[in-house]
């Protein structure tokens, strides 16, 4: 689990990326401290030649051949609260605007230019929508769950 640490009082202030594991999904989990890489992390495990890699996607994007590390910065994510999924040797990402899907297209690596690859602006009467979550079921179909943000003014 990747899980940042914030400065008490704050949404957007964090000190640190907290690395928990454990043997199974109730814990109790082991905690170690990354460098801060931001907030809303997302975390991909993929192969790239048959190699089992690791990505943690913030703002910007580690990179590491093992969970625990070594991590190495390798440019720019999707953009902000990043959704991404490694669908068939091909990046995809929407972020919290959830507006479009981008693509490193086919043969892409991470760090290079993220593309457009589909709209996908829902028609909401008013609202914002955020914090997205990606994926793509056994049948091909594409899924994004996020949620509505209403500001209600009285």
């Amino acid at each position: 689990m990747f899980n940042p640490l914030y400065r008490k009082g704050s949404l957007l202030g964090t000190t640190a990326m907290m690395h928990g594991v454990a043997s199974n999904i109730e814990g109790p989990y082991a905690w170690a401290a990354q460098k801060n890489w931001g907030s809303n992390p997302a975390a991909v495990t993929y192969k790239d030649g048959g190699k089992t890699m690791y990505a943690v996607f913030t703002g910007g994007i580690q990179l590491s051949d093992s969970v625990d590390g070594p991590w190495t910065a390798t440019g720019k994510g999707p953009g902000g609260n990043p959704a991404p999924i490694f669908h068939k040797g091909v990046w995809y990402a929407t972020s919290q605007s959830t507006k479009e899907i981008v693509t490193l297209g086919p043969g892409g690596k991470l760090g290079g230019k993220w593309t457009k690859f589909a709209d996908i602006t829902p028609k909401l009467s008013h609202g914002t929508q955020e914090d997205p979550f990606m994926y793509i079921d056994k049948k091909d179909n594409w899924h994004v769950i996020k949620y509505v943000a209403l500001l209600l003014l009285r």
